[in-house]
């Protein structure tokens, strides 16, 4: 039997444009299967959006950090591709 803990979902902030959510795993590379889910999702609710990831987990963060973009809502949209972050232009 594996003993991994179950991974766990943190909502960092909530926007009508995008959510920013921290995915906590002890397990590699699931992040990509994580992203596939929650795209699943918005198909599934016939709701578009784009899913990225905007930091990984590393020596000194301990968690993945993905940003949802509600396709529909957010100005922002052309800016994600090239890798600004929303940030940018929250603050």
């Amino acid at each position: 039997m594996l003993s991994q803990s179950t991974p766990g979902f943190q909502c960092a902030d909530v926007q009508t444009e995008f959510i920013s959510l921290n995915y906590y795993s002890e397990r590699l590379s699931f992040t990509p299967m994580v992203i596939g889910i929650i795209k699943g999702l918005g198909k599934r609710f016939d709701t578009e959006i784009d899913v990225y990831q905007s930091a990984s987990k590393n020596s000194s963060q301990s968690h993945d950090s993905l940003t949802i973009v509600n396709k529909s809502k957010c100005p922002f949209q052309r800016f994600l591709k090239i890798g600004v972050k929303i940030g940018d232009f929250t603050n």
